[in-house]
């Protein structure tokens, strides 16, 4: 099965979220002589601004594969400001696009930068991490990096909220919740209108000390014609009694993201519409 990657940049694809508490950051453009100074401890040489954004002429040795010469330029695409490793560093990061093997279907990652002595050092880069979908929140007094990524196939499209730990050595994600719908396969030449299933994220709530997050799933159908079983170029209709809601509750234990005990058969019953479609 193949499988497109779907990253979306402020508005989380299929989720139609509502900040109802602001998170502390989300990915923003700097201004240029921000950026400038953010390249300059990227990039091998002098940086070049590339319709209002800088980037570095030619891949940075570290992007290798070592497999595939890689295309520039390797280019700023936002950032985030926070204290990922520890909670007195000053950090970025950095989301950047270019410098990928031919055969790769993700383009750029993201770069870990910390101030040391008024300078921005490199630390770390996370090849094929795009960073855009990513928000900062403070719960429990330290800084949770949640990010979106999901991936569409076959008429399904499935959404993963993540906690992404960053260090030095490199970055590993923690599952939070899977959502997903059916939508995209459409309408089937029968008599009768299948039946979708959807899940989709309507709040985070975010009180200091936990993230609630409320859900929504339900049934649809799409609507019939007089010439048509099945038509799915009209927004699909909910099944009357069929939408269930969810409030998932999240608290952080040493800085790691967990379903309270209270919310895990929730957890349990939302990821159950989550089902993609078998290989063909």
């Amino acid at each position: 099965m193949k499988f497109r990657r779907v990253i979306s940049l402020a508005v989380w694809i299929g989720f139609s979220a509502v900040e109802i508490f602001p998170h502390l950051s989300a990915m923003e453009l700097e201004p240029l002589r921000e950026q400038l100074g953010l390249m300059k401890s990227i990039c091998k040489g002098s940086p070049t601004k590339l319709n209002r954004r800088y980037a570095c002429n030619t891949c940075p040795d570290y992007t290798s594969t070592g497999r595939e010469p890689e295309a520039g330029p390797f280019q700023y695409a936002g950032s985030l400001s926070g204290n990922f490793t520890n909670p007195k560093a000053q950090e970025k990061l950095v989301n950047l696009t270019g410098c990928y093997a031919g055969s790769s279907a993700v383009s750029g990652g993201s770069i870990l930068l910390r101030k040391e002595k008024n300078k921005w050092k490199r630390i770390q880069y996370y090849r094929a991490f795009n960073s855009a979908g990513c928000k900062i929140y403070k719960v429990a007094k330290r800084q949770l990096l949640l990010c979106e990524e999901g991936f569409v196939a076959q008429g399904y499209e499935e959404n993963s909220l993540s906690q992404v730990l960053i260090s030095d050595q490199g970055m590993r994600r923690n599952h939070i919740l899977r959502l997903g719908n059916n939508f995209g396969v459409g309408c089937s030449p029968t008599k009768k209108s299948p039946r979708f299933h959807s899940t989709a994220l309507k709040a985070i709530e975010n009180s200091g000390k936990t993230l609630r997050l409320k859900i929504e799933s339900g049934i649809y159908y799409y609507p019939r014609t007089p010439s048509l079983f099945c038509d799915d170029s009209q927004p699909p209709q909910m099944v009357v009694g069929s939408r269930r809601s969810y409030l998932v509750e999240f608290a952080s234990d040493v800085g790691v993201l967990h379903a309270k005990s209270s919310s895990l058969r929730a957890v349990k019953d939302i990821e159950a519409y989550v089902k993609p479609p078998p290989e063909r």
